[in-house]
């Protein structure tokens, strides 16, 4: 079969997308138990189906395929969209995009460069998805609640300041954005809502929109989530599950192509990745993390259920354990042979002890800390087991995401 072929192919399928939720249940039990290629593309055909032509399915699609390839149900309510007669058609001119984009060498593709190809895949689409995106948006848990507020800001969230951030306790949420902003050099949003134009979104959009904006970085914090490729992939089934965030949507749409394309064997990561972090999503506060000068409580605290993995990966926090094998100590003691801040080694520190690698006693106005040993042995257990595995694909991870073609 020629490539022209087996991308009409691909797109007949995306064009008719799945009604029956067992069978893609049954496909992601397929796929975690042995992917085949016409399984991938199968699914990545589900993906961009949801993504550009019925976002309706977006909730039952991905909960879905979740609950097959994790085995185990995503522990929130089904959500109820109220579905059109029929999904819309997918533009040539869509198609003819990705299959350019995809065909881009990946050492040409910058992060912002990929960021600014993937949104203006959505202008291609049928100009009546807006607002069937904006409808199904409002069936998610929170959105409602969520975005009347905002009718008197214009249909924005408030704008965070670094004045206001810096007046919150160190200990709060707010206080470790602060830090991760300026320790970083960081804008306080990932991109500016007007450039993108989002003020010219119909309600919820601009809203949501916003949010994510806003949002992203303080994602990072609560939920663990690093600065790497593979964490902003799981980042984007996050924020997908938040809302069906439509970007994000679409990009996992088409990471998901590619892979089925070019790299069939990196798709056990890349579904674990997505997959999970979806599910955690469903885990933790809807849509909004809470007010900036509150503390994290009970917001989460790793990045797609592996925490203890996400907290022992930075040196930092690795050479924070050596020093505590040794002994209890302060944290103004822990944090003396670093060249950061001492919000920064804090940061740390919470994130060890969100892992459960830590433990913290008062003793008056000091903070003493020491390894807890139960933590440390169960992560030992589990890097064992998963080592070879783990290994194996994140080569293929390394070679999906930055090999040329």
């Amino acid at each position: 079969m020629s490539d022209d072929q087996e991308r009409a192919g691909f797109q007949a399928l995306a064009e008719f997308g799945a009604d029956d939720q067992d069978a893609v249940r049954g496909l992601g039990a397929r796929l975690k138990a042995e992917p085949q290629p016409q399984d991938i593309k199968a699914l990545a055909a589900l993906w961009l189906h949801a993504a550009a032509a019925a976002p309706e399915e977006l909730p039952g699609v991905y909960d879905a395929v979740a609950e097959g390839y994790l085995g185990e149900p995503v522990g929130a309510p089904a959500i109820a969209i109220a579905t059109p007669a029929r999904p819309e058609s997918i533009p040539t001119a869509f198609w003819a995009s990705l299959w350019e984009l995809l065909d881009e060498p990946r050492s040409g593709l910058g992060a912002v460069n990929l960021t600014t190809k993937t949104a203006a895949l959505a202008d291609l689409i049928s100009p009546r998805m807006q607002g069937r995106v904006g409808l199904a948006a409002l069936a998610y848990p929170g959105v409602k609640d969520a975005v009347a507020p905002s009718r008197a800001n214009g249909g924005y969230p408030q704008k965070f300041t670094l004045e206001a951030l810096a007046r919150c306790p160190r200990d709060s949420l707010g206080g470790e954005f602060h830090a991760l902003i300026v320790d970083n050099g960081f804008d306080l949003e990932v991109l500016d809502r007007e450039t993108l134009g989002l003020d010219k979104l119909p309600a919820p959009l601009g809203y949501l929109n916003a949010r994510i904006l806003q949002c992203h970085d303080l994602w990072h914090i609560v939920a663990g989530y690093r600065t790497t490729a593979l964490h902003e992939v799981a980042i984007s089934g996050f924020q997908l599950a938040q809302f069906g965030h439509h970007y994000s949507s679409m990009f996992l749409g088409m990471v998901l192509t590619r892979v089925a394309f070019e790299r069939p064997e990196g798709a056990p990561l890349m579904l674990q990745t997505i997959l999970s972090a979806s599910a955690h999503e469903h885990h933790e506060a809807a849509l909004v993390v809470g007010p900036p000068d509150q503390p994290p409580e009970g917001l989460g605290d790793a990045a797609a259920g592996h925490g203890v993995v996400v907290a022992l990966a930075d040196p930092t926090r690795r050479a924070i354990l050596a020093r505590l094998a040794l002994g209890e100590a302060r944290v103004t003691e822990l944090a003396q042979p670093f060249a950061i801040s001492l919000n920064s080694v804090s940061k740390h520190i919470r994130m060890l002890e969100r892992a459960e690698l830590v433990r913290r006693r008062r003793e008056g106005r000091e903070h003493i800390l020491a390894l807890n040993p139960e933590g440390l042995d169960e992560a030992a257990d589990w890097i064992a087991a998963q080592r070879s595995l783990w290994t194996h694909r994140l080569a293929l991870l390394d070679a999906i995401l930055k090999e040329p073609s």
